[in-house]
């Protein structure tokens, strides 16, 4: 309840920076002004923010991860996330990791704060969607809702380095699609 009344918060200031620019004189609002950037450029804005948050993260992760499993890389640091056997994983493992790992992954989230600024609503919302699916995707009992992409990797450590149209993308993809489960909402 306590982050409830934190993004309620950010949300009020977020909507009082938006009022403040159109303002009229003597501080008497206009009201059509507001509505109109409120319910437009606001809201395009705002989805826009959350969705470059997660194609940034994704895309930092997708190139990050290729880096820890370089050989040497590899041997130093990542090799702690893969530790874990397969038929153990579950989505406590998505953070058994190296505290550099920790650190270096996510960093790609924060890009979008110079393009966008930044709008903490936005950052909490692409940041939990973000981080529930990197514990759904470590969880075999999840593969009917987000698919078992990442769990192949787990498997199969030469393939399947981050999400799945990057992995198509780059041919980095598991090739026997037999292995697959698609997800009811992602693969």
């Amino acid at each position: 309840m306590f982050f409830f009344y934190i993004f309620f918060f950010l949300e009020l200031w977020e909507l009082w920076e938006l009022w403040v620019p159109f303002q009229g004189t003597y501080g008497s609002p206009n009201p059509s002004l507001f509505v109109w950037h409120l319910t437009t450029l606001s809201y395009i804005k705002y989805m826009w923010s959350i969705i470059a948050h997660i194609f940034c993260y994704d895309i930092w992760f997708y190139i990050s991860h290729l880096f820890l499993h370089e050989p040497k890389i590899y041997g130093l640091i990542h090799n702690i996330h893969h530790s874990i056997p397969l038929r153990d994983l579950d989505y406590t493992s998505t953070h058994v990791a190296h505290y550099a790992e920790n650190i270096i992954q996510p960093l790609g989230f924060f890009i979008p704060f110079f393009i966008f600024g930044f709008k903490p609503g936005c950052a909490i919302i692409s940041f939990s969607i973000i981080s529930v699916r990197g514990l759904l995707r470590h969880d075999d009992r999840f593969s009917w809702l987000i698919g078992n992409h990442h769990l192949l990797h787990h498997k199969y450590v030469k393939y399947n380095f981050g999400e799945y149209w990057i992995d198509r993308l780059c041919g980095t993809n598991y090739p026997n699609k037999k292995e697959y489960i698609y997800g009811k909402i992602y693969t």
